[in-house]
């Protein structure tokens, strides 16, 4: 399966091309590959359960809506259970399955509010609860939106038997907080995810300009090597906030992206009279290009021995390729190379051995992944993959369903801006401190691909963080959001 190409977000049950694509991500101390399926289980000794006959929704028994957990079991072999609660209006309902005793199944839930008909339609279902990491158990949540019975099938993936639990707990208040990470400005956007993800301080912070993208793609893997954020500055003068923040921090040495024509002298001596000449450095190429492989070779310094062979390749015409894998390439320390329009090759660090085009063939060539191959590509298989998506939205979503099979996870998801590039810069360091992906939006309305990702993934998500004021995620946006989730 290696180097083929995941072209369509789909919502992530059993998807082997994306997890053989994650094999090649996995965050250290985060993922293990050896998760990705259930071991080899014997054969338990059960027996029906008290509540059989429960295989068909008219057999459906009641379950109380207080937590408190009924003890099932799947039997005989492609044994289903039905249950039943009361649905009130307003309120949030938890429908979960654990593990009982020593058995172990791989449950499937559907929530029905019609169960009748031949195919019925679930308005809620899940798999797995963490399928990467081993919990086949299942969970999902849902708000009542009119009173009325509503009905859980539960069914074995395998039709395997063995014994389960199965809780639904009513809430009062919805579970999902929205968390705006944002400022007057960008430079006060990405101060405001600085506090957001360092509340701390910093031994370390990169930074770069925020009137353009170019210098700055690749900051986000080295200021996750660092352990630091991305603060932002105009190009002639540091601003007073921002280094208000540096204080707060406390950092102890700051790298600046670029040459002096993206961050001018006047700025570096600003930060040299607060911390000392000698804890100021700069990365600055020839060109966006040798700029982003210098900041690649220092982040796989700082790394050493525990740097992975992965790399990003993106295009360096335009920002949200690399910026929607930022989270990613900053908590697994992937750095981020960019290939030039019209080249037929991309200079790597000598360390990669793996290759992740992120973007489709009209903005990294076809040719540039053939050469990629030819340079990577082992007696084992191939080493370079592509995720490429129909526009920057679906790409995004691609890549932060690829990162959830790598070992992030989508509680704590982020929102940011597609049309420019100041809040997502900022915000992957700060999501990858929370080991959390980043989606990107129109200003003015919710893309379908992007609501169609939070949709499957609801069920993991407790918190969103908006990434940039009103002007960057409109109010619509934010409430769009909320309706999907909610």
């Amino acid at each position: 399966m290696r180097g083929q190409v995941q072209r369509a977000f789909r919502c992530g049950t059993r998807v082997v091309l994306t997890g053989v694509l994650a094999t090649a991500l996995l965050v250290p101390g985060v993922a293990s590959a050896a998760r990705f399926m259930p071991e080899a289980r014997s054969p338990q000794a059960v027996s029906a359960d008290a509540y059989e006959p429960d295989n068909e929704p008219a057999q459906a028994k009641s379950i109380a809506v207080d937590g408190t957990p009924q003890e099932h079991t799947f039997y005989p072999s492609g044994d289903i259970d039905w249950v039943k609660f009361d649905a009130v209006a307003g309120k949030t309902y938890v429908i979960e399955t654990f593990q009982s005793g020593t058995d172990e199944v791989d449950t499937h839930i559907g929530l029905y509010d019609d169960p009748s008909g031949d195919e019925p339609e679930p308005i809620r279902e899940n798999d797995d609860k963490d399928w990467f990491n081993g919990d086949f158990y299942s969970k999902t949540r849902w708000i009542a939106d009119e009173n009325g019975v509503m009905y859980v099938r539960v069914a074995e993936w395998y039709n395997d038997i063995g014994a389960y639990r199965i809780s639904v707990t009513e809430m009062d208040q919805p579970l999902i907080s929205f968390t705006p990470v944002e400022g007057a400005d960008r430079y006060k956007t990405a101060i405001a995810a600085s506090k957001n993800a360092f509340p701390s301080g910093a031994n370390v912070a990169v930074i770069a300009t925020g009137e353009n993208f170019p210098d700055a793609l690749g900051g986000s893997a080295l200021a996750g090597a660092a352990g630091g954020p991305i603060l932002l500055t105009p190009k002639n003068s540091l601003p007073a906030d921002v280094l208000t923040e540096i204080k707060r921090l406390q950092v102890k040495d700051i790298c600046i992206l670029g040459s002096t024509s993206a961050v001018s002298a006047t700025v570096e001596n600003a930060l040299a009279a607060t911390l000392g000449s000698g804890h100021v450095f700069r990365i600055a190429g020839t060109d966006r290009y040798d700029t982003a492989n210098q900041v690649a070779a220092e982040a796989i310094e700082i790394l050493g021995s525990d740097y992975e062979g992965e790399v990003f390749v993106a295009t360096g015409a335009n920002f949200p390729d690399a910026l929607g894998a930022s989270p990613l390439a900053a908590v697994g320390v992937t750095p981020v190379v960019l290939a030039r329009p019209g080249a037929s090759t991309v200079a790597l660090p000598p360390e990669v051995e793996v290759a992740i085009i992120v973007g489709g063939e009209n903005v990294v060539s076809p040719t540039i992944e053939a050469n990629l191959h030819k340079q990577l590509d082992t007696p084992e298989g191939s080493m370079v993959f592509r995720i490429a998506g129909n526009d920057r939205y679906e790409t995004t979503a691609l890549v932060a369903e690829v990162g959830y099979f790598a070992g992030l996870i989508w509680d704590g998801v982020g929102i940011a801006t597609g049309a420019n590039f100041p809040d997502a810069l900022a915000a992957g360091p700060a999501l990858a401190t929370k080991e959390t992906v980043l989606l990107l939006t129109r200003p003015d309305a919710l893309p379908p691909i992007t609501a169609l990702a939070l949709d499957c993934y609801r069920d993991d998500i407790e918190q969103v963080h908006f990434f940039g004021s009103a002007a960057a995620v409109s109010e619509r946006v934010r409430n769009q959001v909320k309706a999907v989730l909610n």
